[in-house]
């Protein structure tokens, strides 16, 4: 079934973000032991979380240096309106958007915890892309 959807997912993404987004994704692949189907839609369902966070024009700096990040986003799974959503809106959204993004790991098969072994990863890579300025928005759009 995994080789299945990873065939899905390389004739299905075009093959420019497939080659963009594929650093990223080897290095969650390797580093923590996931697929890469679950390394693009857990880094996506980040980004998409830091995405509603951020001001439109910081969010484009972290875009900017992340190859593929639109295929990552679209990988994503959709985000549901469970309870830590439901919860989140009700305190003002930080919760629940993290909320949301444990929904949506556990929706990809992944433990709750996978979360914040995805965010290091991510947070460091993006920094080696962008400098520790770009990577201090992310960081501050997953708090």
């Amino acid at each position: 079934m995994r080789k299945l959807l990873f065939l899905i997912f390389l004739f299905a993404v075009p093959a420019g973000v497939q080659a963009q987004g594929a650093e990223l994704v080897q290095l969650l692949s390797k580093t923590l032991g996931v697929t890469p189907e679950q390394a693009s839609a857990g880094a996506g369902a980040l980004f998409e979380l830091a995405k509603k966070t951020l001001k439109p024009e910081d969010f484009a700096k972290i875009a900017k240096v992340v190859p593929g990040m639109d295929g990552m986003l679209k990988s994503a799974p959709s985000a549901g309106g469970g309870l830590a959503s439901s919860l989140g809106s009700m305190v003002g959204g930080s919760v629940g958007g993290m909320g949301v993004v444990t929904d949506q790991f556990k929706a990809l098969g992944l433990s709750p915890e996978m979360v914040g072994k995805f965010m290091p990863v991510i947070g460091k890579y993006v920094e080696s892309k962008g400098g520790a300025a770009v990577a201090s928005l992310l960081a501050g759009a997953w708090k």
